[in-house]
Order: structure tokens, then C-alpha cells, then sequence
């Protein structure tokens, strides 16, 4: 989750938490992560296959980033963070389980240690990348804001947040085009 870094800093530098309550601000998210994909990623990805899941998984993603997006420099934790912190939680574990499933689905067994470590080593090159895309653009948004330097750095974020839904979106429709379901490979 990309956001995460962003929720840190918005926590952090715009709503005045010290690092340790930010820290236990963001504790929600792998532990919900964590109950989601137990409870409900693979019984969804069962009824609806990889892609249906992934699909659903890349929205509610985005709509996270999106409410997100709109955090304010007087806003409050349980309803500018906690809320889009949930979807969020929702959302990674929609795609999480599903995409590993996808990356090694199709490896032969004695293959399958090479897929899966093909698939994590692009997973953490595309999560830098996409994060250093992300860093650039709130950079780019706080250097032109002028007036009040929170606010300023808030917008950066909310640049970071809006372009991370755009991103999640994105990763929906590629979801549609490009993973195989059971039924097209009957």
C-alpha cells in the first residue's frame, strides 16, 4: 500500500500526531488486512474467480485513495484516516491474494519457486517506482502552493492520494483485460 507512506506523513505533519500515536494509527491496517484475507478474500475469490476479485479489490482501492484525496488540514483521524483505512485494508486483501494466485497459478511445481520470486521481486520494484512517482508529484504540488506551508504540504498529499486512486483504477481495468478467469480457459 503506497498510501500508507503518505497516511504516515498526513498523520504526522498536517493533523500534529507524534510518531508513535501516528504508528498506532496505522495498526488498524494489517490487522484488518490480516481478518479480511482469513475471512473473506478466499471465499470471494472462489465464488468470483482472480480477475472479479482483483477487479473489485483494485476499486475499492481506488475509492480509498479518493477519500484519502480529501483529507483536510483540520481533519480528524476516525473520519478523514479510519474510514478510508478500512477500504483500504478491504482492498489490499482483495488483491493481494489474488494476484499471488495469478502470478504462480500457471508455473509448473517445479517452476513455482521461480514465479513466485519473479513475482515479489516485481512487486517491490514496482511498488518503489510507483512510490517514487508518487513522492515527485506531492513534491511537485507543495513547491508550487503558495501560503501556508501545511497547507501547501497537505495538498502535495492530496495530489499523492488522487493519483494512487487513478493508479488503483487502473490496475482494475488491466485486472478485466488480463487475467484469465476458469471460464476463458475452458
Amino acid at each position: 500500500m503506497k498510501a500508507a507512506f503518505f497516511i504516515i506523513l498526513y498523520l504526522q505533519q498536517i493533523m500534529k500526531f507524534e510518531p508513535f500515536t501516528a504508528a498506532m494509527g496505522m495498526l488498524p491496517a494489517p490487522v484488518l488486512m490480516a481478518i479480511f484475507m482469513i475471512v473473506l478474500a478466499e471465499k470471494v475469490m472462489t465464488k468470483f474467480w482472480m480477475k472479479v476479485t482483483m477487479f473489485i479489490g483494485f476499486l475499492i482501492l481506488g475509492c480509498s485513495a479518493l477519500l484519502f484525496s480529501g483529507n483536510t488540514v483540520s481533519g480528524s483521524y476516525w473520519s478523514d484516516v479510519f474510514i478510508a483505512l478500512l477500504l483500504a485494508s478491504l482492498g489490499n486483501a482483495l488483491t493481494y491474494l489474488p494476484a499471488t494466485t495469478a502470478a504462480v497459478s500457471e508455473a509448473k511445481s517445479e517452476e513455482s519457486g521461480l514465479a513466485s520470486g519473479l513475482y515479489n521481486t516485481t512487486y517491490q520494484v514496482g511498488s518503489a517506482v510507483g512510490l517514487a512517482i508518487l513522492v515527485s508529484i506531492a513534491a511537485a504540488t507543495t513547491s508550487i502552493t503558495e501560503g501556508n506551508p501545511v497547507v501547501a504540504l497537505n495538498q502535495g498529499y492530496q495530489q499523492a492520494f488522487f493519483w494512487s486512486g487513478i493508479l488503483a483504477f487502473a490496475g482494475a481495468i488491466l485486472a478485466l483485460l488480463f487475467i484469465r478467469s476458469p471460464k476463458q480457459e475452458e
